[in-house]
């Protein structure tokens, strides 16, 4: 069973991802995911996977009766894994049932009603 090293996403016949090794042996296109999932001092071994989340719909062939990553695909969806509410500190992860937003920072207004809402004191994003 496969686990995504970005993630945490198990491989199950009900996650509805497909899971993908690093492609360890083309030198020049890991450097490309690598740099994609900005990973300090992080290297893969030859059974690292991503799943598809992190890849764009244009990265699969889906011609044929297998979906197929192509050739070339790189990932580069990779939205932070630690991130935590401000407010309950729940960690975030894929496939729990909630969901996290960013603050409006663009709009004051908006912004002092979060704050008020979500009751921590004095504290800014």
């Amino acid at each position: 069973m496969s686990t995504c090293v970005f993630c945490k996403t198990k491989q199950s016949k009900h996650c509805g991802r497909s899971f993908h090794k690093f492609p360890v042996k083309n030198v020049l296109r890991l450097q490309q995911w690598l740099k994609e999932m900005k990973r300090k001092d992080w290297k893969p071994n030859r059974n690292s996977t991503l799943c598809s989340a992190h890849f764009t719909n244009d990265c699969f062939d889906r011609t044929g009766f297998l979906i197929t990553l192509k050739k070339n695909s790189v990932p580069t969806i990779f939205d932070n894994p630690k991130s935590e509410c401000s407010s309950c500190h729940r960690l975030r992860e894929y496939g729990r049932g909630y969901s996290f937003f960013k603050f409006p920072l663009d709009e004051p207004d908006i912004m002092k009603q979060w704050i008020a809402n979500i009751n921590i004191g004095p504290w800014s994003p």
